[in-house]
């Protein structure tokens, strides 16, 4: 499988000559480089991508269509066993394939927001109650702000379980103010699963990714190649309804 080379990140524990970077500021900064007040106005997304599955055999870009409505995505796509569809629809994540279904395990809202496209859910959210802490960091060579969210999966005191402390994490790019990066670490070895933002272009107003690459602890599992995308046009709500 390839190497997911673009998920190494390196906090920088020391402050800054300038001092600690403020979080609301560069929280109010990303939302204004990702499209400000126009994102509360999309309600819905339609785009054509070339999707390659790296697990897949062979890993080929193959055309596929990815939809958002709300806080719910559909990407629909076929490989050499047919077609199929990944869809989340907030905390449930289910893939559909020949009229079965597989259920995947959920994930906090802060990362199922941020799935495909930071603009459209996590961006909009985000705030230094949900993220208060911050830090600066370098991915790829490239400065960046690291925002921070942690809590437990499971009370602490449980009498049946200790809980498990989880972690979302939000790369910012020190320059563009632009989502590079986010990362959700989970389970007591801190399993870490990572979506990478690359190749920005503003399209109505709003800053979309066009290369959306995800990994799990560092390799990687699927590429996304955005061809086009447009906003809100007409949608069936039932496409993103679980089964």
């Amino acid at each position: 499988m390839t190497s997911l080379l673009v998920l190494v990140v390196t906090f920088l524990f020391s402050v800054p000559p300038q001092g600690p970077p403020d979080a609301q500021q560069i929280i109010n900064q990303t939302i204004s480089a990702h499209g400000g007040a126009a994102l509360s106005q999309i309600n819905n997304s339609n785009a054509t991508v070339l999707f390659t599955d790296y697990r897949a055999t062979p890993s080929v870009p193959r055309p596929a269509t990815l939809r958002s409505f709300g806080q719910a995505t559909r990407l629909d796509y076929s490989d050499a066993r047919g077609p199929l569809a990944l869809v989340r629809n907030g905390a449930l994540l289910w893939e559909t394939r020949g009229g079965s279904v597989q259920e995947y395990a959920g994930q906090p809202p802060a990362f199922q927001n941020g799935f495909f496209n930071p603009s459209l859910g996590l961006v909009p959210s985000l705030s230094t109650q949900d993220f208060p802490y911050v830090a600066t960091a370098a991915l790829l060579g490239r400065s960046v702000y690291g925002l921070r969210k942690s809590y437990w999966t499971v009370p602490w005191g449980s009498s049946n379980h200790r809980g498990t402390q989880e972690f979302v994490y939000v790369y910012i790019d020190a320059a563009s103010h632009l989502v590079s990066q986010i990362d959700y670490t989970y389970g007591s070895d801190y399993n870490r699963v990572s979506f990478h933002f690359d190749n920005y272009t503003s399209i109505s107003g709003i800053a979309v990714p066009m290369t959306i690459t995800y990994g799990i602890n560092d390799r990687m599992v699927w590429q996304m190649q955005v061809q086009t995308i447009s906003f809100n046009q007409s949608v069936n709500p039932q496409d993103f309804a679980h089964p």
